[in-house]
């Protein structure tokens, strides 16, 4: 079951260097925010067994487990595995109606840049 949230896309961090990026997505009517933020690690993966990406919900990561993700004209939809969602405790369909203080392009951009 999808849970539907109001939420603004107030926030795309970037780093200069393109060693950080982060969305950061936030529900001032239920007052929780969601992120999906990648940043750039020294070591292979092999060596640290971790993915690159992470989701972030009210203080709480959880690295990976992003299954999907898609935009829409006024909305963003996640599903997160079981695992994720029970760490996160949001439901493994995530349908976010979004309004936009950045461009959805730029959003977009930066969702893939953090889960590739």
């Amino acid at each position: 079951m999808a849970t539907t949230i109001d939420f603004f896309v107030g926030t795309v961090l970037a780093e200069s260097d393109s060693t950080f990026r982060a969305v950061v997505l936030y529900s001032p009517t239920q007052d929780t925010t969601i992120e999906l933020q990648r940043s750039e690690v020294e070591e292979p993966l092999a060596v640290t067994e971790m993915a690159r990406y992470c989701i972030v919900h009210d203080g709480v990561t959880k690295y990976g487990g992003l299954e999907s993700w898609e935009i829409g004209p006024n909305w963003i939809r996640l599903t997160v595995d079981e695992e994720s969602a029970d760490a996160l405790e949001l439901p493994c369909l995530i349908e976010l109606n979004v309004q936009w203080k950045v461009p959805a392009d730029l959003v977009r951009e930066t969702i893939a840049w953090c889960v590739q």
